[in-house]
């Protein structure tokens, strides 16, 4: 049998390359759990059920998966590895169960996802219509992200080129950009990074001008790092008024209030780093600041 002529369709429908080391190693794996060092019987195992193949399907037909499953169960039986054969059947099963709950998820799966990533990429990334009803499947999702990337290139020539290549990479996960990049390309405000770091100056002006820059960054999901080393310590003195300093332990608490009421369309919810120099009067208190359960919840020290 030529690996190249044959073509599996999954149960999802996805439709892949036959590869008979899938067989060895299916097999193997089975073989495995149940206590099996002999690999070199599980692909003498294969073979066989290669050969079944080769009988029914001489003309380089289309194989279902679950054709394949069926007959390395009958091999197994039949050659007398009923432990093999159980472990095996218990493996395929659990993989039809995971089929039909994916189902419930009313996602088209046209790349071949786990249950889990799937209801992820529903839940966070997928475009909804304004009912909330998902519009988008996971290979439309990189379609559009490959498309809004390609884009920085001047020419249709190269556009084109890059394109193809984005695209080559993430439908075989050779590399996935960022969340934000995955959930906001393409829109009319796009915001493509992850995380941004803004430097907190002892200035009431300023302070409350990058709380208002970073809420707009949350707002698109966004996760924000700050370093408050530079703003006084708690009841140091402000404008010859002795004790009236908030501290950057009171700061942090604003900003980490800003974080908990926004969310990107209602579903992600952002976060906080908070920095202070070791050197900083009010060290010890920002050490011990998050030992109270719910305290500074958005925010990691």
């Amino acid at each position: 049998m030529k690996n190249h002529k044959r073509i599996i369709l999954k149960r999802n429908g996805v439709e892949e390359s036959y590869n008979s080391k899938k067989i060895v190693e299916s097999i193997w794996f089975a073989a495995q759990t149940v206590g099996g060092k002999d690999k070199k019987l599980a692909t003498k195992l294969s073979n066989e059920v290669v050969t079944l193949l080769n009988k029914k399907y001489p003309n380089g037909e289309k194989i279902k998966s679950a054709e394949i499953g069926e007959l390395i169960e009958k091999t197994l039986i039949e050659r007398g590895h009923a432990k093999t054969s159980k472990t095996y059947i218990l493996f395929r099963e659990n993989k039809k169960h995971l089929t039909k709950d994916k189902k419930s998820l009313e996602v088209e799966d046209d790349i071949g996802l786990s249950y889990n990533t799937l209801y992820i990429l529903k839940r966070r990334f997928l475009k909804q219509d304004k009912k909330g009803k998902t519009i988008e499947t996971p290979l439309e999702l990189l379609n559009r992200t490959a498309h809004f990337l390609s884009k920085a290139e001047r020419t249709k020539k190269k556009q084109d080129l890059w394109y193809e290549k984005f695209m080559s990479i993430m439908k075989t996960f050779e590399f996935l950009p960022g969340t934000r990049t995955l959930a906001n390309a393409g829109e009319e405000s796009p915001q493509l990074a992850n995380c941004f770091v803004w430097p907190v100056k002892d200035d009431i002006n300023q302070i409350f001008e990058i709380l208002y820059k970073s809420t707009l960054v949350k707002k698109h999901g966004g996760g924000c790092g700050y370093n408050f080393s530079k703003i006084r310590p708690e009841g140091d003195m402000v404008a010859s008024t002795p004790d009236l300093a908030a501290g950057p332990i009171k700061m942090i608490e604003m900003y980490n209030l800003m974080t908990g009421l926004f969310r990107q369309k209602g579903r992600y919810e952002s976060g906080n780093m908070a920095i202070l120099n070791a050197d900083h009067p009010d060290i010890f208190n920002f050490i011990s600041a998050k030992q109270s359960d719910g305290y500074l919840s958005k925010t990691n020290i």
